[in-house]
């Protein structure tokens, strides 16, 4: 008896241990990636994307003008965000965020605007939260050497007004002239995006 269960042992030993597990692997199926090295142990070589273009060089005068459009986009992203928020709370202070980017006739419609909504709303509460999505050139124009653009803003807004609530999707047209190595806001046409 001793000895049947000095073999039984061993066997447990033998097979837990030391000889080599046979799992099956299964089989990938199609548009799967097989995950296995080759019995050589060679790593399986990933072929190469070979339809892609090469970047254009950092001082290309192709990537200077995308560098230039991308920051005039994100500026007429925050004017057209800032312009259209807005709250009763504070008598509609929240458009004169944008006076800085603004020339002095933007100016005054804005001011103008501000007075019509506050004779407007009276002692109601308004909160008007606007959110840029989009932004692109109306025109194709070489932004790095034009006097001036326009711009198409699409954007979300939020209007709270007592206890109800209104989103809405629209697009403001913004004319930027160059000032310097910037750009200033001329004018802002706000009307409804047709999906």
């Amino acid at each position: 008896l001793l000895v049947l269960g000095v073999l039984g042992i061993a066997a447990t030993v033998y097979f837990a241990f030391v000889k080599p597990s046979r799992s099956v692997t299964p089989t990938p199926s199609d548009g799967q990636i097989q995950g296995v090295l080759a019995p050589s142990g060679a790593v399986p070589v990933i072929p190469l994307a070979t339809s892609t273009a090469p970047a254009p060089a950092p001082d290309s005068a192709e990537e200077q003008e995308r560098k230039a459009r991308e920051a005039l986009y994100r500026r007429a992203r925050d004017i057209a965000a800032r312009s259209a928020t807005y709250s009763s709370a504070d008598r509609f202070d929240g458009m004169s965020q944008v006076f800085i980017d603004a020339t002095p006739e933007l100016r005054v419609t804005l001011v103008a605007e501000q007075q019509r909504l506050i004779q407007e709303t009276g002692t109601q509460m308004l909160v008007q939260t606007t959110r840029a999505l989009s932004a692109r050139l109306a025109q194709d124009v070489a932004v790095r050497t034009a006097a001036s653009v326009q711009v198409q803003v699409d954007a979300q807004q939020v209007i709270e007004q007592g206890s109800t609530s209104t989103t809405r999707l629209r697009r403001a047209i913004i004319e930027l002239r160059r000032q310097g190595e910037g750009w200033v806001a001329t004018s802002i046409t706000w009307g409804d995006l047709a999906l």
